[in-house]
Parts: structure tokens; sequence; C-alpha cells
């Protein structure tokens, strides 16, 4: 093990059903396309064994609208 880190992210999704002033995703930019499931296991599995979080995050615009 590498390190380890209190936090982790990833972006599930660009969509969102708000167009807020202040977002810190971007998401008020009309960006489009979600993460699949495969997708996100691609991103983070090579990193299993390099590191050991202790809270995943799971952002988006709306993560809610990312039916996976």
């Amino acid at each position: 093990m590498i390190g380890t880190s209190s936090k982790i992210e990833i972006h599930a999704t660009h969509e969102c059903n708000l167009q807020c002033d202040n977002c810190s995703h971007f998401s008020n930019y009309g960006h489009q396309g979600r993460l699949t499931a495969a997708e996100a296991e691609a991103q983070m599995k090579p990193w299993g064994e390099r590191i050991s979080p202790s809270v995943l995050s799971i952002l988006g615009g709306e993560p809610t609208l990312n039916p996976e």
C-alpha cells in the first residue's frame, strides 16, 4: 500500500436538473455525459492496491440522475 487518503471523489455524471451559478462541478455549463459502472470500476481498480480511502464520495451534476 502506497498511502492512505481521507477522501476520494468520483464524478458520476455531468447531468443536472438545476443551473446553479455557483456550481463547483460545472454542471451549469451544459456538459453532457455520465460515467458507467464499468468505466468507474476501470478507473478505480488500478488504485485498489495503492491507496486506502476512508470515504468515497460520488459526485456529479446530480449523481442520482445516473441510473447505474
